[in-house]
Formats: structure tokens, C-alpha cells, sequence
């Protein structure tokens, strides 16, 4: 499931935010109908705008809003235990069905920012074709997924997150077939600790740029029979499977080697807790020339619920 727009504003407070500028008291002055001008201008599509290399935010996590304003959000995941028996046979327990849960709570943070103009400024950006509001608005967005993009690579590249890890010497030394190797064996090493259970299996590798770069340069064939790329020939063989970079992943640790997260991108292994997506408050006038903008969200980051869902890769 792919994280949807409306699970990361709060569209709300957009539309707000974009007829405030013709509040009362804003259009009496010229700066105020400026204001107003511009703010009808800004382009919507600019809270869906993806940046590069923001590979966790674009990986296909749900993004949960559930919440709202709690301080922290528990999470439970049932697993059924016992076994039928034959009629009668109540012996040692047996013949009993119950369900074992596994809890998981995570604390709730609120994250806040603002940006101020003043009236030259608003005139001076008219001036130059530039849309001022529009241009700091687009700035909050790009900030807040940054941010959020960090979270998760925080926890996701994490190898206490997911429990299970293999190390290799160097696999950005490996070429050709060697290379191909190495990532498909982890793969299908990730898909048999889940025992191939379909949302389970990892179906998204993120790692450093380079690596990317690699498997997108280096040909299957050693000796240059076959032109189909490593990156061809995993998604060839594992349909379905994405490759994303993420500067996250490079130079980690202190051995300050890259690594590669297996993982599968399915609300059931894990979700993007975010009770309050980015809210942006109405244009306020704290003096008769200065203009402030407040944005705020409320996270609380990466929330594992299947720890076999992921696999790190990484080098020693």
C-alpha cells in the first residue's frame, strides 16, 4: 500500500492557509492585497512533490494517522498457539486455541516550525516573478519529509531492528555474477526466514547510491556475452522487487561501510506512525508589516510489527 497524500497533510489546514491572506485586516494595505494574490496562486501540487533521495518516504510504507493527540500508541500483534484433539481427549491441555500477543508502544513527539516575511520582501519577490509564500511553504514540506526520512532510516538500517543480519567481507568489491550473488542470496534468505509468506517477503531493497550505481553499471557475464545488468537480471528474476538509493545507508557504522535493507514495504511488517501530519496555520500579522507562518506534526516514527520482515546486508 503506497502512502496516499492525505496521509501526510492535513488538507484542512492547506485550504485555510491558502485563503487566509484575505482575512480582514490584510487587504486594506497593498502589501495585504499582494499577500492575497499570491496566496491564490500557490500551486496545490506542490505538497506532492517527491525529492530525491528520500527513499524510506517513497519506499510504499502506510502511513498511519491514527491517534491524534495520545502520547503514545500501542501496538499488538496476535499469533494463534495450540492444536485440535480428538473428542474427549482433554488431556495435558490438549485440544486448547488461544491467541499469544506481542505489545509494542512507541512515545508520540510533536515537531514545530515557522517562517516570517515582512512587507519589502513580499514586494521585492512580486518584483522578480517570485511567489514568497508559496516558496517558504514548499521549504516546510520539503524539511518535513526530510525529517521523517531520517526517522525511519534511523530505525529502518538499524540491525537490532530487525534481528537478523549476514555480514560480508565487501560487496561493493564484488562485480558481475559475485555482485548479482550476493543480493539475490540474502533475498531469498529473507524470503525463507519468513517461510515465503507473501507480505512478509521482502519485495524493496533500499542501499547506499553507489551500490545503486553499481548494480545498475556492472553486467551479469563476466566476460561481456550477456548485456543484461545485475539490476536486470534481480528484477528479472524477483518481479515485483525495487531498488532504491538513500544517502542513509552509506558509510555506516564505525567501520563506515554501506549496507542494504531487505525488507517488505506491507503494513503488517511495520507502518509510519504519524497521529498529526504536517498542519499548516493560517497567515497571522504579528506587526503591521511582518507576516508569520507556523507549520506542526505529530510522529511517532517507524512502528515494527513483524521483526522478519527485514534483512540487513552489510559489510565488515
Amino acid at each position: 500500500m503506497a502512502t496516499k497524500y492525505a496521509n501526510l497533510f492535513n488538507l484542512d489546514s492547506i485550504e485555510k492557509f491558502l485563503e487566509s491572506g484575505n482575512q480582514r485586516g490584510f487587504t486594506d494595505a497593498a502589501s495585504g492585497i499582494v499577500l492575497g494574490r499570491m496566496l491564490t496562486h500557490v500551486d496545490p501540487e506542490i505538497f506532492t512533490l517527491k525529492y530525491p533521495d528520500l527513499a524510506f518516504m517513497n519506499a510504499g510504507f502506510t502511513v498511519d494517522n491514527s491517534g491524534g493527540y495520545v502520547q503514545k500508541i500501542q501496538s499488538l500483534q496476535n499469533t494463534a498457539a495450540g492444536s485440535f484433539a480428538k473428542q474427549r481427549d482433554r488431556s495435558d491441555g490438549k485440544g486448547k486455541i488461544t491467541l499469544e500477543g506481542r505489545e509494542s508502544t512507541i512515545d508520540v513527539f510533536s515537531w514545530s516550525a515557522e517562517s516570517q516575511w515582512d512587507d519589502d520582501e513580499i514586494h521585492e519577490a512580486e518584483l522578480q516573478g517570485i511567489n514568497l509564500p508559496q516558496r517558504l511553504i514548499e521549504a516546510h514540506n520539503e524539511i518535513y519529509q526530510q525529517t521523517i526520512d531520517k526517522m525511519i532510516a534511523d530505525v529502518a538500517l538499524d540491525y537490532a531492528t530487525w534481528g537478523s543480519y549476514s555480514n560480508d567481507s565487501n560487496f561493493n568489491s564484488k562485480k558481475n555474477n559475485e555482485l548479482y550473488a550476493v543480493f539475490a542470496d540474502t533475498l531469498t534468505t529473507q524470503w525463507s526466514n519468513v517461510n515465503n509468506v507473501g507480505s512478509y517477503m521482502a519485495n524493496t531493497i533500499i542501499t547506499s547510491p553507489a551500490v545503486v550505481n553499481r548494480l545498475n553499471r556492472d553486467l551479469l557475464s563476466v566476460d561481456g556475452n550477456s548485456a543484461m545488468t545485475v539490476m536486470a537480471a534481480l528484477k528479472a528474476n524477483f518481479p515485483g522487487l525495487q531498488v532504491l538509493a538513500s544517502h542513509h545507508a552509506a558509510g555506516i557504522g564505525t567501520s563506515n561501510k554501506d549496507v542494504a535493507l531487505f525488507v517488505s514495504t506491507s503494513p503488517q511488517v511495520a507502518k509510519i506512525r504519524i497521529p498529526l501530519p504536517l498542519t499548516i496555520g493560517e497567515v497571522v500579522k504579528p506587526t503591521p508589516f511582518t507576516y508569520l507562518v507556523e507549520s506542526k506534526f505529530r510522529i511517532g516514527g517507524f512502528d515494527l510489527l513483524q521483526q522478519k520482515g527485514g534483512f540487513i546486508l552489510r559489510q565488515v
